[in-house]
């Protein structure tokens, strides 16, 4: 007899070992600025399913924010121009009008750039300390969360990229 757990019971052990994980780092504070206590400790153990994918996918989009305005108020790497390129990117994805490219691997410039200087944000701030080391261990976590969700729902566990999200799940 073998026994196979679908996504959602995989996803929810790993929320809760992220949970686990982030015990006392402050993210049930965080939590309970837009949840209740009683919601935000289901959430932490992954019983809370739906609530806790929206908490850590709200914490993790705080934390970029946060990472992505350090960057460009206060790098020298990030020029007007670059931000302007953003700027018209962003306004071309809102009104439907970004043409995608044929290759599916295409990433505008900009963003490759402003993608590369995250990672590199984030190799600094995981040198500076074991909770800077935490936050970002949690950031990639969330990713892995997030990855895994759209592998799940556009069904491409097939594939190389599945497997290894299966992988760094379990």
């Amino acid at each position: 007899m073998l026994c196979h757990l679908g996504s959602l019971h995989v996803l929810m052990s790993y929320l809760g070992a992220v949970g686990t994980l982030m015990a006392g780092s402050g993210l049930t504070d965080a939590l309970q600025t837009c949840y209740g206590l009683a919601s935000v400790s289901q959430m932490m153990s992954g019983k809370a399913y739906a609530r806790a994918v929206c908490g850590h996918m709200l914490a993790h989009s705080a934390l970029h924010t946060l990472l992505l305005h350090v960057i460009v108020n206060n790098n020298q790497a990030v020029s007007a121009e670059m931000l302007d390129e953003l700027h018209h990117l962003y306004i071309s994805l809102l009104e439907h009008s970004f043409v995608l490219s044929d290759d599916p691997a295409f990433i505008p410039d900009c963003v490759e750039k402003l993608h590369n200087l995250l990672n590199a944000r984030k190799a600094d701030l995981s040198t500076c300390g074991r909770t800077a080391m935490l936050w970002i261990q949690y950031l990639d976590y969330i990713q892995i969360l997030k990855d895994f969700i759209r592998a799940d729902l556009t069904c491409v566990f097939v594939d190389k990229c599945g497997l290894k999200l299966f992988v760094e799940i379990v």
